[in-house]
């Protein structure tokens, strides 16, 4: 958790966020996105490649 990561589709960059909270199975990420763009949940099953970007 507090790691920034970047979220992708079909290859392509959708945007950046850190990580805030990982389910136990890690199929669900909870986000925080920079700026006012708030917090959002991604699920493993949603699309998304997640990097961890260092």
């Amino acid at each position: 958790m507090g790691r920034t990561i970047e979220l992708r589709r079909d290859g392509r960059l959708v945007r950046t966020a850190e990580v805030e909270a990982v389910s136990a199975d890690s199929s669900l990420l909870w986000l925080r996105f920079h700026g006012n763009d708030g917090r959002q949940i991604i699920a493993q099953w949603d699309g998304y490649d997640v990097n961890v970007l260092e």
